[in-house]
């Protein structure tokens, strides 16, 4: 599944899948797979006129209409809506379950954290880490909590939180509205985040504490955010 193109700008959407089926010896029914990743609504439009989404829709369909025994998809759900990037998830995990090979290159990192076994983290095209999601969030550390205010952070926030929490702790803003503390993050850093809050007349919209996410990894080991 290429990242864009891969068909005729005139061919109709179903048309080009139809083509692609007859091409191999035991493709799967086109139109549970119409169905299913929503084709039928747009089924007779030429690709050219195809949204972004429906044109990753028909490729995805294009990819895996010949039960391949490995498949490459590279950002598979860019552009597509959550109920149709959610059925997108299912079909890839069904065709793991079935004993299909997939190699996924992804900047979603929750959408790597959910469909991979195997995590290569690549940044500015040197291999970085690898290993299992659940290997990845556990190595950068066993907790984190995050908070979320209501109106933008002041400048000195991250710091001025750091001091108050210690050198067991690291403060990382995510973007002007969030930050994420890794280390000691336990319920005592709760409490005294909490009172740090309080303090500086800040309000939180939410203060969580939970595991790293791969997102949290990546911007570990990296040092940047995933656009940058």
């Amino acid at each position: 599944m290429l990242q864009a193109g891969g068909a005729w700008s005139g061919v109709r959407a179903v048309e080009m899948l139809r083509h692609i089926a007859s091409l191999h010896a035991n493709p799967l029914p086109i139109e549970p797979l119409v169905e299913r990743l929503g084709l039928h609504e747009c089924g007779r439009t030429p690709y050219r006129r195809l949204s972004g989404g429906q044109q990753q829709r028909l490729g995805l369909a294009m990819a895996v209409v010949g039960r391949p025994e490995l498949c490459f998809v590279d950002e598979p759900t860019a552009g597509m809506d959550p109920a149709v990037r959610r059925t997108t998830w299912e079909l890839l995990e069904e065709m793991r379950g079935d004993g299909v090979t997939i190699v996924l290159t992804t900047h979603y990192m929750d959408e790597a954290e959910r469909l991979a076994d195997l995590v290569h983290v690549i940044d500015h095209g040197k291999l970085i880490a690898t290993g299992s999601p659940f290997e990845l969030t556990r190595s950068q550390g066993a907790a984190t909590i995050r908070l979320v205010v209501t109106d933008p952070f002041p400048p000195e926030a991250p710091g001025s939180l750091q001091r108050t929490l210690g050198a067991g702790t690291q403060v990382r803003p995510l973007n002007e509205q969030s930050l994420v503390i890794t280390g000691s993050a336990d319920a005592s850093t709760l409490a005294k985040v909490s009172k740090w809050c309080e303090e500086h007349d800040v309000l939180p919209e939410s203060l969580t504490l939970g595991q790293n996410t791969l997102e949290d990894v990546f911007l570990q080991l990296t040092g940047r955010g995933l656009n940058s």
